[in-house]
């Protein structure tokens, strides 16, 4: 996959979570530096345009503090996109932004 991104850093990966048939486990994956960290997830946007990674969605590492604003985000984001159909919503800089779409 990283291949697939022309990103070739030194990594370390595992899977998480119980083992349970039929379900598909996420992956920790560490990169040696930040720079390559930032590297990845700058790029990891192209992954959709592939057809065997449409699937896979790539996300930085949060504190539980951070996880917790997040989430609170998400919660606002689907509530703006509920009442407002005909917008496109989304998070950027720790806001929600609406626009109209194209």
């Amino acid at each position: 996959m990283l291949a697939e991104l022309e990103e070739k850093p030194r990594v370390s990966a595992c899977r998480i979570g119980t083992k349970k048939t039929g379900t598909v486990r996420p992956m920790k994956v560490t990169l040696a530096s930040s720079t390559a960290v930032h590297q990845v997830l700058a790029k990891s946007r192209q992954l959709k345009l592939i057809e065997k990674f449409k699937s896979v969605y790539i996300c930085p590492d949060r504190s539980p503090e951070e996880r917790a604003a997040r989430r609170t985000l998400v919660k606002e984001l689907k509530s703006a996109a509920a009442e407002q159909p005909d917008l496109r919503h989304y998070i950027k800089n720790g806001k929600v932004y609406s626009e109209r779409k194209e």
